[in-house]
């Protein structure tokens, strides 16, 4: 488990594409994963804060959604993949 935070005035596109994307991509090659837990809203978009998953997994997470909250009303959009 690694935590990091980062100050300054970089512009969310910049983090994403030169410091999430990259460590993403290093840490999944290896069986791993990296979210995004606190950040501007349009670096979250950028990047998937939760990161990747897998559609079958996806599908599920859905359904379940859909079971427990079938108007869509609580927190749209904030989780996994827009849910």
């Amino acid at each position: 488990v690694l935590q990091m935070a980062v100050w300054g005035a970089a512009a969310p596109r910049t983090l994403g594409a030169e410091m999430v994307g990259p460590l993403r991509s290093g840490v999944e090659s290896e069986g791993g994963s990296l979210m995004v837990e606190r950040a501007p809203s349009e670096l979250k978009a950028i990047c998937e804060a939760w990161g990747s998953i897998n559609l079958e997994n996806m599908a599920i997470m859905r359904r379940i959604k859909t079971e427990f909250d079938p108007a869509g009303c609580l927190s749209p959009g904030r989780f996994v993949g827009g849910l």
